[in-house]
């Protein structure tokens, strides 16, 4: 499952057309399928030595209380076609819009500390192979969280500080993403220090997530939303934090998503001329 995306939205095809009734605000849809069932699930596998780490505690945080935020509700201005009916993105209901599913460590370092774009696949295809997640769900992203000692050879802190994709599990069509530790290359991938949480590269992490997560769920096979340049609706808000705020140990934040303070990018708001917003 090689990357089919990232940071500088290198995914989606630009020579497609997009559907012409739903090309507004700025960016375009293509006709493809968006994650709209709720709710959408969400694994991690932890690569590398996370132990004792408070990134642990604070990613799955990040992950139980994002789909309740203003910050995910942005994705609600965007919706799929099939025919003449339009279904929106749901982020509300009795359903939760987002479920933290379950996590499973790989601390051996199953595929080196140098990780191909097959690999990460390969990282993905053994975790679910070995029971931890039950079966291939469709309807999940499984996110692959290496530590500040792993790198990636396509371009990880030069080209990317994160990347989504998708691929095929014992027949099952699944979404996947790679988010590398912020502490390998600070000034690519972990610009604030001090951080709201008081680990920069799990703070940092915690930006890039929220990123592919939203790409994802609007562009799992790179045939739904994004520009004529090719850019998906985080990768046109990328780095961009409009009002922030300052907490007592210096450190600055801009979204509160359940209990934790957070630095994340904003999202394009597809509505209206469409902007790059923090809530909605």
């Amino acid at each position: 499952m090689p990357p089919g995306g990232d940071e500088t939205g290198g995914g989606p095809d630009r020579s497609a057309k997009p559907v012409a009734s739903a090309s507004v605000s700025g960016i375009n849809y293509y006709g493809g399928p968006l994650m709209v069932q709720n709710p959408v699930n969400i694994y991690y596998i932890w690569y590398g030595k996370w132990a004792g780490n408070s990134g642990v505690p604070l990613l799955t945080a990040l992950a139980k209380n994002m789909g309740s935020s203003s910050w995910y509700r942005i994705i609600s201005s965007y919706f799929q076609l099939n025919g003449a009916t339009k279904t929106f993105v749901p982020t509300w209901g009795a359903v939760p819009a987002l479920r933290y599913s379950n996590a499973t460590f790989d601390s051996a370092y199953s595929q080196g500390k140098s990780l191909s774009d097959e690999a990460v696949g390969r990282i993905v295809t053994a975790a679910i192979n070995s029971g931890a997640f039950g079966r291939p769900d469709p309807n999940g992203i499984y996110f692959v969280l290496t530590t500040p000692d792993v790198t990636a050879t396509s371009g990880f802190c030069t080209q990317y500080c994160a990347w989504h994709t998708y691929g095929m599990v014992r027949g099952v069509a699944i979404k996947c993403s790679f988010v590398g530790s912020g502490l390998r290359c600070p000034s690519a991938c972990a610009p604030f220090s001090p951080s709201p949480n008081g680990n920069v590269g799990a703070d940092a992490m915690a930006s890039t997530l929220s990123h592919e997560l939203v790409e994802t769920v609007t562009d799992p096979t790179f045939t739904g939303w994004y520009d004529s340049q090719g850019y998906e609706n985080a990768d046109k808000c990328a780095w961009t934090f409009g009002q922030t705020y300052k907490i007592f140990t210096g450190a600055m934040y801009n979204v509160i998503i359940g209990p934790n303070a957070f630095m994340i990018q904003r999202n394009w708001l597809n509505v209206g001329a469409g902007s790059c917003v923090t809530t909605y």
